[in-house]
């Protein structure tokens, strides 16, 4: 049995009124920080990304893009973009994984990323196979 956990891009506002999906460490640039801030921002991400890429390179996890569309009953309808987090070997509470290696600082981007009003949040769960 593996565990999966699907993250779909949030939504960000443009001026133009125009959606642009997005994860989370690619905020920044849709924000306009430019420079040191955008250096500090990157920066706060890096226990996350350290953390996700050493499990890619053990083999541990599987990271992929959701696709496009999917076929049910005959019916074919657009997947909002997205990605899936496969975990091939056992993990911690599935609830509290991503959380375990995110230090505080990184939860306060979160939220202030969250917080931000051209932001829409979008779903995130994890499901057995």
């Amino acid at each position: 049995m593996a565990q999966v956990y699907y993250v779909y891009k949030d939504l960000y506002r443009r001026d133009d009124n125009k959606l642009i999906p997005f994860l989370g460490i690619e905020y920044g640039p849709l924000a306009g920080l430019t420079g040191d801030d955008l250096a500090a921002f990157n920066a706060k991400w890096q226990p996350m990304h350290d953390a996700v890429q050493a499990l890619i390179d053990a083999g541990t996890l599987v990271v992929a893009d959701l696709p496009e569309s999917e076929t049910v009953d005959g019916v074919t309808r657009t997947l909002p973009p997205g990605r899936t987090y496969t975990f091939t070997t056992p993990t911690p509470v599935p609830e509290d994984y991503f959380r375990s290696v995110c230090d505080e600082t990184l939860d306060d981007l979160i939220d202030e990323i969250a917080a931000d009003e051209r932001v829409t949040n979008t779903p995130k769960f994890w499901v057995n196979t």
